[in-house]
């Protein structure tokens, strides 16, 4: 009745013929929202006077609904408008804390579109790290577990740039009238400039605090009277200060001797004033240890611009005081030194100029000690033809920084020019700059005479060389051919220098000659022999053929004996050899046809006993040479130990005491004897080692592999390291065995499949064993229990057609330039597997490593001979 014009005129009921009306109130919970008015053209009956009472309140009913929703779309619209206009993200969520709404902020900043934003999809825009943290938290704020309020602080994804800025998020419930929570309305606002602010704050403070307390000096921060406020840890430990309250407060000059306290005072008035404060000067400990400071104090400005703290750097300088004492005690002891020794010896300054001279200078060149140095010094003793090319080379050494290396003539004081070598290097401070130079000049005048007549005598050996048919060669002292004359480039095609790279190995040689041929060089050079004389095969170049040579050397002696070289020569004896050859078969053919003649007269019984015993009598024979060569190699590897001893006892000495005076060649002869001699050292320790597996038994006892090759891991451990290998041990059995010489076999192979790695790669090595029968015993008739134990790496392999050959002594398939060793460890091998009643082979391709396998018995139930403990005791 509110919105009807008509009831407001009088006039309008009459026109219409309106004759009854009837009005109810509009009222909903004690509101009144209007009146239901009823016209009529005729009187209204009792019935529907009572039947407007309910529809007036239906009618109610439905207008108050009606303006509720009307309301609360008006309310949204201006709630909408509100969160769409504020600069921080806006979300709602239900009760279940599912997110229903975003404003738009939301997808400009994370791209994110809404639909995917909705329910727990938002999470997609929280960093990683942040996601499990929030959504526990949110969850806790939902289920009421939580705060009753949710604020957290989390990264959120930058679709513009792809990173991450931190943003706060807070969000509170929105009761009903019960209390209930109706929904959650919530913000997120970006704080990542204050977050990274702050963060950069405490980063700094922390910093600062770090770089205060673990500054190795000693750092006071004092108030603007020089009172001590606080000291670093530094500081403490420095100054000996067990506890800082003692001195905290005091008079910073007060802690200083007296007689520098004035030059403190003064350093803190430069503070204050702005300026820098420094000095250096003496001032114990607190526990009266003495030390020397290098100190600088300065002002930490206020807001005002004036300092309102002071901060003292003391720097511990007392190793440096004494260490330029000991400079000075050092260069006083030089001197001194320098005049003591024979040679002339100088000292200049970066730029070149000499300005020291020692006492055998002046001796020399007769000048007196007035102390003319520089140019002036050297110039005149020079000789002229050389002064210009000597300077040019002095000079150019100063520039590049390069040693300082000339031969040039000097006038002694009596007049005659004799040769000297003058040699220089320069001594760098710590930044690599020269700031000085100390050289030497050695008379090398009767020296250098000498080498001219060498010279001359040589160049006439080399003339008769050349004249002769054979191969004529020379040798040091230890054994290095040093020249073969033209002859051999001839034959064999191959020059000197390549011959001497190659060794024994890979050259003209015949590889089934080159070790014998090797060992018994080597033999000879090391004991100084009056002769040495081999036959063996070399190939000639022509036609690729092997001919038998035979090779005679002499040695060359010093007037005490001691061998200085070698002359030798090479034979053709090929044509000799066949010759003897096809005479010693005609005599076999004829001995045999003279044996066979023989054995027809007797009787087939007589002749197999004759044969049976002949073969015992051999076998006795043989087991005899065969234990008596052992004892020789025994006994002749000893034998050697003493003149090989001398050699590099005399080499030492001869390095260490005349090196200097020894020209460049006579140097590089003096380290090639000391490197033969370890060679040779080497190779007799490894004969000792051989020799000693049978000449030196120890009983068999039970011995667990996996600990003992652990042991010989461990032993290795350092070349493991410095290959970057690595030694994977399986499960390894208990054999009966000598544990010396089990140690033995196992650190040879491991050794050396650290040794035969690729380039490159590093060594890998797999130890494990497996049970297995071997063939029928000689008695019993059964398969023998073995164990078997395989050692495989990853190495640079070989060709299995040497399979055989690796096993025998002095057997190598590479040359020393590329793998050290000798050619003994795997016959040792083979000599202790076979000692103990077991077999050694191997499997292996070239680039694809090696597989060792190694049979040995399986242990009887009791070891007779003793056991582990026991064999250690002995």
């Amino acid at each position: 009745m509110c919105n009807d014009p008509n009831v407001s005129d009088p006039a309008w009921a009459a026109r219409e013929g309106m004759v009854a009306f009837a009005g109810f109130p509009l009222a909903v919970e004690g509101r009144t929202l209007g009146v239901l008015a009823l016209f009529a053209r005729h009187p209204l009956s009792a019935a529907l006077m009572a039947d407007l009472g309910p529809v007036a309140a239906s009618v109610a009913q439905y207008l108050d609904r009606r303006r509720a929703l009307d309301a609360v779309r008006e309310s949204e619209e201006r709630y909408r408008v509100l969160t769409e206009a504020v600069p921080h993200v806006v979300w709602n969520a239900d009760t279940a804390g599912d997110v229903t709404y975003f404003n738009r902020r939301w997808v400009e900043y994370t791209g994110l579109p809404i639909d995917r934003s909705f329910g727990r999809g938002w999470l997609d825009a929280v960093h990683p790290d942040d996601r499990a943290r929030v959504r526990a938290a949110w969850r806790a704020m939902v289920t009421g577990t939580g705060a009753d309020r949710f604020g957290h602080e989390f990264r959120l994804r930058d679709a513009r740039s792809g990173g991450y800025r931190w943003f706060l998020s807070a969000a509170v419930p929105l009761p009903l009238a019960d209390g209930r929570v109706d929904c959650w309305i919530g913000s997120m606002a970006d704080i990542h400039e204050q977050k990274t602010a702050a963060e950069a704050v405490r980063e700094s403070e922390a910093f600062r605090r770090s770089a205060f307390e673990n500054s190795p000096d000693c750092l006071k921060i004092l108030d603007t009277d020089g009172r001590v406020l606080e000291m670093n840890e530094g500081g403490c430990r420095l100054m000996e200060v067990d506890d800082f309250g003692a001195v905290r407060g005091t008079p910073w000059p007060d802690l200083w001797p007296a007689a520098n306290r004035d030059t403190v005072r003064d350093a803190l008035a430069s503070a204050r004033a702005g300026r820098v404060g420094r000095f250096q000067g003496f001032c114990p400990t607190l526990k009266g240890t003495p030390k020397y400071w290098d100190v600088s104090v300065s002002g930490v400005p206020g807001p005002n611009g004036r300092p309102f703290r002071l901060i003292g750097v003391s720097r511990d300088v007392t190793e440096e005081r004494r260490a330029e004492q000991r400079v000075r005690e050092s260069e006083l002891m030089l001197r001194q030194l320098a005049d003591s020794m024979p040679q002339i010896v100088f000292a200049a300054r970066p730029d070149g100029h000499v300005d020291y001279y020692n006492r055998r200078w002046y001796e020399y060149t007769g000048f007196p000690d007035d102390g003319t140095t520089g140019d002036a010094s050297w110039a005149p003793v020079l000789e002229p033809d050389q002064l210009e090319a000597v300077s040019e080379r002095w000079f150019e050494s100063v520039r590049t920084g390069e040693p300082y290396q000339c031969e040039y003539r000097l006038r002694r004081a009596d007049g005659e020019f004799r040769w000297h070598l003058g040699r220089a290097l320069p001594v760098r401070d710590l930044q690599g700059d020269i700031v000085r130079w100390y050289g030497t000049n050695t008379d090398i005048h009767d020296a250098k005479l000498a080498a001219d007549a060498l010279l001359r005598s040589e160049q006439r050996f080399r003339t008769l060389t050349e004249a002769v048919p054979q191969i004529v060669w020379t040798a040091d002292r230890a054994g290095e051919v040093t020249f073969f004359n033209r002859r051999w480039d001839e034959y064999t095609g191959t020059p000197l220098e390549v011959g001497r790279r190659r060794g024994w190995e890979g050259g003209p040689v015949h590889p089934e000659d080159a070790d014998q041929l090797r060992a018994r060089w080597q033999l000879s050079v090391a004991q100084g022999a009056d002769g040495f004389s081999s036959e063996f095969r070399l190939r000639r170049a022509a036609d690729g053929a092997y001919r038998w040579m035979l090779s005679v050397a002499i040695p060359l002696r010093a007037d005490t004996g001691a061998v200085t070289g070698w002359v030798g020569t090479l034979t053709d004896i090929d044509d000799q050899k066949r010759q003897t050859q096809v005479l010693e078969q005609m005599v076999r053919s004829r001995t045999l046809e003279l044996e066979s003649a023989n054995a027809a007269l007797f009787d087939e019984v007589e002749e197999r006993k004759a044969a049976e015993e002949q073969v015992r009598a051999v076998a006795a024979e043989l087991a005899r040479s065969n234990e008596e060569l052992e004892k020789f190699a025994y006994v002749a590897s000893h034998d050697l130990q003493e003149p090989l001893r001398k050699i590099q006892a005399f080499g030492d000495r001869l390095k260490t005491k005349c090196r200097d005076a020894l020209p460049d060649n006579g140097k590089e002869y003096v380290d090639r004897m000391q490197v033969a001699a370890g060679r040779m050292r080497r190779l007799i320790d490894d004969l000792l080692m051989f020799s000693r597996v049978t000449t030196q038994r120890r009983p068999l006892v039970r011995v667990d592999l996996g600990k003992l090759v652990r042991e010989v891991v461990s032993d290795l451990d350092v070349r493991i390291a410095q290959t970057e290998g690595s030694v994977a041990i399986g499960g390894l059995p208990e054999v009966d065995a000598d544990v010396t010489q089990m140690r033995q076999l196992f650190q040879n192979l491991i050794a050396n499949a650290l040794k035969f790695h690729r380039p490159g790669v590093p060594p890998v090595v797999e130890i494990a064993s497996e049970p297995v029968r071997r063939g029928a015993g000689a008695d019993a008739g059964e398969p023998v229990p073995m164990c078997r134990v395989t050692v495989r790496d990853n190495g640079i392999g070989f060709d299995e057609k040497y399979r055989d050959r690796i096993f025998a002594v002095f057997q190598r398939l590479h040359g020393r330039d590329q793998y050290e060793g000798t050619g003994v460890g795997l016959a040792i091998c083979r000599k202790i597997v076979e000692r103990h009643g077991g077999t050694i082979t191997a499997h292996s391709r070239e680039g694809s490593g090696a597989t060792f396998v190694i049979d040995l018995p399986a242990p009887q139930a009791t070891t007779p001979e003793g056991t582990l403990e026991n064999a250690r005791s002995e």
